[in-house]
């Protein structure tokens, strides 16, 4: 019975190769087998009949990672033409697409600091085809590189985020699970004050995180920089376990004073705090706080945060990075009653034009004139999003591409407001 289900899984894939063409590549065979002995983390995607796994292989003498598919009810395995070279891989992303039956993989490989992205689309034959190559540089980069711009691929919902360079250009975009790009109409409305936050405020100086509730746990901190001679703190913070990291190692202290969010969902274990989604401190170095959410009732004045309270656009949010150098991004959202924001959309920051007035789309960016500068010590000032009008933020959305990731949080305290990301 399994020889005569194996003979017609073998005449589908062979029937597959002629209807897909030579951009696909198939699966390479087929073999009867008992369950495969895997870990968890070696299952890439899990899907209702199958699943997908890497195994070492050796291809023309070199080592490598090979891509199988295993039917549990058939006892089927299937070798996929998928070999990974770089050992250093991870699986970025992945996902079924059901309204067409595929799946897509995600894989995040390269160097310590340039990174590529490279997204596959596995057919329900088991052939293969790359469907979207971008580069990226990676978070743990010593030397200098922006590291705002990463090469990822992000599941949401039913939306997959991607993240990195392609051709050259910069893109932050959202997609269908069939990689089609997604329009801001097709954003749903997403509720997050069902969030329940607290927050904690740092009493006490020389404060360690640790990245477990307990004391002999890595720190948070800096690595050394041989580059730049010396420990860079404009670099990311890494934990003290980190083995790409370069000794020596400088724990990251906040400072006495500061504001942490935590999910309140997350309990106080051993006498440590949780601080973040997966930080720890110890409970004596921090004391409750509660803030006041910034909402469309309250004054805020920040030159980054722009909260629009009435006209056809009341409740938006615009939030921008800048660099001071014309680029940067905007970014949009909505504004609830807990000084929550749920950003939707962006778009590039507007470049300086002196031969011009207001805001403008000429050719393939933004521009705004002098009237729209704020004051600047030298040369010309960053754009002031207080004067935008109802017709210019059409402009903005129109232009606008979708993302669901970041999310901010608004609050007060006496004398001064913050924000977080959530």
């Amino acid at each position: 019975m399994i020889m005569k289900k194996l003979l017609f899984i073998l005449t589908v894939m062979v029937a597959a190769i002629t209807v897909y063409g030579q951009n696909l590549r198939p699966a390479l065979k087929a073999i009867g087998s008992k369950a495969p002995k895997i870990e968890e983390s070696d299952i890439a995607l899990k899907m209702p009949y199958q699943y997908y796994y890497f195994t070492n292989d050796i291809v023309d003498g070199d080592e490598v990672r090979r891509l199988h598919c295993y039917y549990p009810k058939t006892e089927v395995d299937v070798t996929l033409d998928l070999p990974i070279y770089d050992w250093s891989f991870m699986v970025e992303a992945s996902w079924y697409d059901e309204a067409n039956d595929c799946a897509y993989i995600a894989i995040n490989s390269g160097g310590l600091e340039i990174r590529e992205l490279t997204i596959y689309k596995i057919t329900k034959n088991n052939s293969v085809s790359e469907e979207m190559q971008l580069d990226g540089y990676t978070p743990r980069e010593y030397n200098g590189y922006d590291t705002s711009m990463q090469c990822s691929a992000t599941v949401i919902d039913n939306f997959v985020e991607i993240e990195g360079f392609k051709d050259g250009l910069g893109i932050h975009e959202l997609y269908n699970f069939d990689l089609t790009p997604v329009t801001l109409s097709d954003v749903p409305n997403v509720n997050l004050s069902r969030r329940n936050i607290g927050f904690v405020r740092i009493n006490a100086d020389g404060v360690n995180i640790r990245k477990a509730p307990n004391a002999k746990a890595p720190r948070l901190g800096y690595f050394y920089c041989s580059q730049c001679e010396g420990t860079d703190y404009e670099n990311p913070q890494l934990w003290e376990d980190d083995p790409e990291g370069e000794k020596p190692f400088t724990p990251f202290h906040p400072e006495k004073g500061s504001v942490y969010w935590y999910p309140k969902s997350k309990s106080i274990i051993d006498g440590w705090h949780p601080l973040y989604e997966d930080q720890y401190v110890s409970a004596k170095f921090v004391e409750d706080v509660t803030p006041e959410p910034i909402t469309m009732s309250r004054d805020f004045d920040r030159d980054d945060i722009y909260i629009i309270k009435q006209g056809k656009h009341a409740g938006l949010c615009i939030y921008m990075i800048e660099d001071g150098m014309d680029e940067g991004i905007l970014y949009f959202g909505r504004i609830d009653d807990a000084g929550i924001i749920q950003f939707y959309g962006t778009c590039g920051v507007p470049h300086h034009h002196s031969g011009i007035k207001g805001l403008q789309w000429i050719d393939d960016g933004f521009y705004y004139g002098s009237d729209y500068e704020k004051p600047y010590e030298w040369g010309y000032g960053p754009l002031d999003l207080k004067k935008l009008t109802t017709k210019d933020i059409d402009l903005l959305l129109s232009k606008s591409k979708p993302v669901l990731r970041i999310n901010m949080i608004l609050v007060g305290f006496p004398g001064e407001e913050e924000f977080f990301y959530l």
